[in-house]
């Protein structure tokens, strides 16, 4: 039984399957007895109960320039290293007598399939056995060797010999990835061991670094299906699927399909991973790729560690192929060239024509523009025809050459003599200077000829010119010119340079003829750069002024009235400003003064009544107070009766104010004339208030503390005292009577129910003959019932009787016997009840009637045209309508008689 960290017992068995490719499996997946099923080593200690036997599914290595004698009955770990340093490891057996065998493998530039024949993959090994290195090993520090053979006691070991089951600890770098491969060489014992780590935990080997999305590959062509995904860190394949991703953008939504060369051949774990897009994204636009994970057990490496949520935006993939309508040609007149594309797409050709293809006869440039689903692409094609004497532009257009340069012009064509204006036969001719070239071209399309003008391109004659600039400001020097380039002193290579201090400057100009350099010199003009600052607006007090002062040398000075003084004296409240220029500018500011108004605010002596408060508002802004009971608030309640004070402050002056306050009379309380109420028919209602030292209004224009009330109204008062009034009314309405309507009697037919509903706004209370207390009452069979419905005013009875329901009985023989023997001779329906409409017939079995009646009185006696019928089964129609319950009511019968004899 083997004890591994909690993820690893079903997913081991691909572990480096990103680093180790599957071109050795086969017919089965990797265990961990395989490097490519290597248990990742995420905790100090692992204990194995027991010891495997067999090399797994994949064979790994044999003795090749190692210690040991081959991989046998092993079982692999693997780490990758955070941090370099040392790292080291004991393995205690569960059995002192068991001799295990170990080799470490450095992989991190490697796969599984190496260790087989690359031995400079060994950073240390150990089988050391026999006599006193029986039981623990491992690379602990206790010697200094880092290969030691088989036995024990040999010194120094060799990979051919053993000295002691201890190595040397292992020095290993950041970001290596290494293999342990231990090895039972006991193999007719498998009691398994104890695996400690402890001594590499300086290391990092123990990964608690969450694994990240490092790289995504996008579709690069248009209608791109695939973007592969590259992680830091090997995902175990359970805990990822297509529904982690969504693809948004151009065209969506989009289906994903999450595929693994490791995971889809049955491994547990993996890097790399592809996303199949559907439908696949069409042309280039805005898109972007979202990873969603829970951040607890989606997305997990091979110890655990839970990726993050990750957004991407990408551009979406582009049309690759480009449309070709061939290379330049030339034909004789009379023929054609048809021009056509294989994309798909809608098409739009030089001359407006929107087809397939395009058929051209005459010389020209010619162009098509495909608007595919990945956007457009487009071609031009030029095209010579000669032939009838026209003239050709096979010279091509005219040109320019450099001083001292030269041009090749071709006029060559397959078959063709040449006679140039020199007289010259060549198909070609180098032109040295400016002058207008002329040949004469025969081919089998006839005699053809053409001209070219060369020019000699002008020198550069841009020049940057000597100035001078203000410190602190800028100047531009341009040196722009036709279809060249630049370099200027610092490196940039625009065609103007920003100078914002004196010196030397200069910018090398290239054109496709020449190089010059050019120069100019920037100093410093004499006037300074000026600044004013008349400071923050301001507010002055009474008669104070204040002075504006600015410093300018050699600068020009204007205030708002147009005076030039270097100073103004400001004695009004108004808006002051100044310019002050020079060689180097102009600058200005201004600033507002603003005069404090006096402090005009009063306290009046006023009285109030008992339990009320007077508030003095003295609100000011800038200003402060102190009260006689030193608050500083502006606003101030009095609630006694008093003198007060208040000395208010502002940035010019203070002022004393005082007021006396007393008692004017006690407050008024609110009168209370009750609820609404309602009126029985006859009755009477008081109204009354007993308030002392207070005067009376009611609406009636009365002055006394009550009033009687007998007729519905509003009915008001308002008193009155020293310290004001207050009102109160009251709504007093009339009882509407009660009015209880039950429907007439009546009945009641089986299943049938009957709903009696009394609800009257005016009632209080409902009572029925059984006790029911509810507005609504449910009658489901005969009776009498009785409701007593009541306000405080009155009470109303009603009541109704309810009958059961007539039903009509019918009973229809089955058969009788027309035997005459007084005995069930007549066929006749009995009916339990009054009715009228009666048509009674009967059928035999071919259809003939043989029997009909609009009544019941006789009945059928058996008898057709006066012969009695054979025995045998009849046909009866019965129709009539019956009377119940004092409504007529349609019925029809339908059924067998037989007749017996």
């Amino acid at each position: 039984m083997f004890n591994y960290p909690p993820l690893h017992m079903a997913v081991v068995c691909v572990l480096l399957a990103g680093i180790f490719p599957f071109n050795r499996i086969q017919a089965q997946e990797p265990s961990i007895q395989d490097c490519l099923g290597a248990i990742p080593v995420c905790q100090q200690i692992y204990e194995e109960t027991n010891a495997p036997i067999g090399n797994g599914n994949v064979f790994d290595f044999v003795s090749l320039d190692n210690c040991t004698e081959g991989e046998n009955n092993s079982i692999w770990y693997t780490f990758t290293v955070d941090n370099s340093g040392q790292f080291g490891f004991l393995l205690t057996p569960n059995n002192p007598d068991q001799d295990y065998d170990w080799i470490l493998f450095d992989i991190t530039n490697a796969d599984c399939a190496d260790i087989q024949t690359d031995s400079t993959l060994i950073v240390s090994c150990n089988a050391a056995g026999k006599g006193d290195c029986q039981g623990p090993t491992g690379a602990t520090g206790a010697t200094e060797f880092d290969n030691q053979g088989p036995n024990c006691g040999n010194s120094p070991p060799t990979v051919a010999a053993g000295f002691s089951p201890f190595n040397d600890l292992i020095d290993v770098e950041a970001g290596n990835t290494y293999a342990l491969c231990i090895i039972n060489f006991s193999a007719d014992l498998s009691e398994g061991y104890t695996l400690d780590f402890g001594l590499s935990s300086e290391i990092g080997i123990f990964d608690e670094v969450p694994p990240t999305l490092d790289t995504v590959s996008y579709p690069g062509s248009c209608n791109g299906a695939l973007i592969s995904l590259q992680f830091s860190e090997f995902i175990q394949c359970a805990t990822i699927s297509a529904d982690n991703f969504e693809i948004t953008g151009a065209d969506g939504p989009y289906s994903l399909n999450l595929t693994s060369v490791n995971c889809d051949a049955g491994g547990a774990y993996s890097k790399t991973f592809n996303l199949q897009i559907d439908p696949p994204i069409p042309f280039e636009g805005a898109m972007s790729l979202e990873m969603t994970v829970d951040g607890v057990t989606e997305a997990l490496d091979l110890c655990g560690n839970p990726a993050q949520s990750t957004s991407l935006s990408f551009g979406g993939p582009v049309l690759t192929d480009e449309l070709d309508l061939g290379p330049d040609t030339t034909f004789c007149t009379g023929n054609s060239l048809v021009l056509s594309s294989s994309f798909a797409g809608s098409y739009f050709w030089s001359d407006g024509s929107n087809g397939p293809s395009l058929e051209v006869t005459t010389s020209g440039t010619y162009w098509l523009t495909v608007n595919t689903a990945c956007g457009p692409t487009s071609d031009t094609i030029n095209v010579q025809v000669l032939g009838d004497g026209a003239a050709a532009d096979f010279l091509g257009p005219d040109t320019t050459i450099c001083a001292n340069g030269t041009v090749l012009l071709d006029a060559t064509a397959d078959g063709a003599t040449y006679l140039w204006q020199d007289g010259s036969t060549e198909p070609t001719f180098l032109a040295d200077q400016a002058g207008t070239y002329s040949v004469e071209l025969t081919n089998e399309c006839g005699t053809f000829s053409d001209e070219i003008s060369v020019s000699t391109a002008e020198p550069i004659a841009t020049v940057l010119a000597d100035t001078a600039i203000c410190p602190g400001g800028t100047v531009l020097l341009d040196a722009t010119t036709s279809g060249a380039t630049y370099e200027w002193q610092d490196g940039s290579t625009e065609a103007t340079f920003s100078v914002t201090a004196a010196g030397g400057y200069s910018v090398m100009v290239t054109t496709a003829c020449e190089t010059v350099t050019l120069n100019a010199t920037v100093s410093e003009k004499t006037g300074d750069m000026i600044a004013v600052e008349l400071g923050n607006d301001t507010t002055l007090c009474a008669g104070e002024t204040l002075l504006l002062a600015v410093t300018a040398t050699d600068a020009t000075i204007s205030w708002q009235d147009g005076s030039s003084e270097s100073s103004f004296l400001v004695d009004a409240p108004d808006l002051y400003s100044v310019m002050i220029s020079n060689e180097c500018g102009t600058v200005e500011d201004q600033i507002t003064v603003e005069y404090a108004e006096p402090i005009a605010l009063t306290l009046n002596d006023t009285s109030i009544c008992t339990g009320e408060t007077v508030t003095f508002d003295l609100s000011l802004s800038d200003a402060t107070y102190l009260w006689q009971d030193g608050s500083t608030d502006p606003i101030y309640t009095v609630s006694e009766p008093g003198q007060y004070q208040v000395t208010v402050t502002n940035a010019c002056e203070s002022v004393e104010l005082s007021a006396a306050v007393s008692i004017g009379g006690d407050a008024l309380p609110d009168p209370d004339l009750g609820e609404d109420t309602v009126l029985c028919p006859g009755e009477s209602l008081n109204l009354s208030l007993d308030i002392p030292g207070v005067t009376y209004s009611w609406q009636d224009g009365s002055t006394g503390n009550s009033i009687l009330v007998d007729a519905p109204g509003t009915y008001s008062v308002t008193i009155s005292n020293e310290c004001g009034s207050k009102s109160a009314s009251v709504n007093v309405n009339a009882a509407e009577p009660i009015l209880l309507n039950l429907p007439a009697d009546t009945v009641l037919c089986t299943g049938e129910t009957l709903i009696l509903d009394v609800t009257n706004a005016n009632a209080t209370y409902y009572q029925w003959q059984d006790g029911a207390t509810e507005s609504v009452y449910t009658v489901t069979q005969a009776g009498v019932y009785q409701v007593e419905v009541g306000n405080n005013c009155e009470t109303v009875t009603a009541s109704i009787a309810v009958g059961s329901c007539e039903v009509c009985n019918v009973y229809i023989p089955s058969a009788f016997s027309p035997n005459g023997d007084g005995m069930n001779d007549n066929f006749q329906p009995f009916l339990g009840c009054q009715v009228e409409n009666v048509h009674f017939s009967v059928f035999n079995r071919w259809g003939v009637m043989v029997y009909e009646s609009n009544t019941l009185e006789d009945g059928w006696d058996g008898t057709y045209q006066g012969q009695m019928v054979s025995e045998g089964v009849y046909i009866y129609n019965l129709q009539f309508d019956m009377l119940e319950n004092g409504v007529s009511r349609a019925a029809s019968y339908t059924g067998d008689i037989t007749v017996v004899k």
